[in-house]
């Protein structure tokens, strides 16, 4: 009897990137320190009760900035979906903030994201459309604008940004509530993606970047914390208790020197 072989999906180690068979890997507890940095965006990615855009919802079909979470699946009548993609639009329009984020207390400030364009096939070929990119401060209803700058002939997946202090601010907007709004205009009729959206205070240009999912994050020094994270056998590492004496360095003292009397 001929016993058919059983289809292995591949995974990532968490911690060294590794591409390994899943059942290969355990989810484990592990420490590490969160970088220094800040994100006043609530959410880093789209998120429909914070972001807004006039663009056709194409959903979460593209890989985006993070190609080593995004896979496809397979489902059992033969159709396709996409896991852990970043939202993409079809045609030209603005992307915005709808929450406001409070920048009164810093200095200036520096927005930035991730901007690509899907590629679209013809006989086997590859092809993808220009994106133009303006981006600026706007209101709640993302009426008045404040053109901050304008980025031009995008055809890669890119960081685009600005700077601006806080004082430049001008009514009728308030640097106590700002948005955000990212006019893309692309070359054709092709999808497009915005992902990895950042506000970092009291910067002139990207820094660290800081994911967020549901709470802003300000940290001026890196501090010590832990996840739970999918490992290979060679990443995987005892996580003991500090109370444990098992692993503690300490300092061996050496016995003093005897002193022996000399015979005169």
């Amino acid at each position: 009897m001929r016993v058919e072989p059983i289809a292995r999906q591949l995974d990532r180690c968490d911690v060294c990137g590794v591409k390994i068979h899943r059942k290969d890997l355990v989810r484990t507890n592990m420490r590490y320190l969160l970088p220094a940095g800040s994100n006043y965006f609530v959410y880093s990615s789209y998120n429909s009760g914070y972001h807004a855009c006039t663009s056709t919802d194409r959903s979460t079909i593209t890989i985006g900035p993070h190609a080593d979470k995004s896979r496809t699946k397979l489902g059992g009548d033969n159709t396709v979906s996409y896991v852990d993609g970043s939202q993409t639009w079809g045609g030209s329009g603005t992307f915005r903030t709808t929450t406001s984020v409070d920048v009164s207390s810093l200095t200036n400030f520096t927005v930035s994201a991730m901007f690509g364009q899907v590629l679209s096939w013809s006989s086997n070929v590859a092809s993808a459309s220009d994106l133009t990119i303006a981006m600026g401060l706007c209101d709640g209803d993302g009426n008045n604008k404040d053109l901050q700058d304008t980025w031009s002939d995008i055809n890669a997946m890119q960081r685009c940004w600005f700077t601006m202090a806080v004082a430049d601010i001008e009514s009728p907007l308030s640097s106590s509530g700002i948005y955000v709004y990212f006019t893309v205009t692309i070359d054709g009729t092709d999808y497009w993606f915005v992902d990895d959206i950042s506000l970092e205070g009291d910067k002139s240009s990207p820094d660290q970047f800081i994911a967020t999912s549901g709470t802003a994050k300000t940290a001026q020094t890196e501090s010590g914390t832990m996840t739970v994270v999918k490992a290979c056998k060679r990443c995987r590492e005892p996580l003991l208790s500090t109370s444990e004496q098992f692993g503690r360095p300490y300092t061996e003292t050496e016995p003093p020197i005897d002193l022996d009397m000399q015979e005169v």
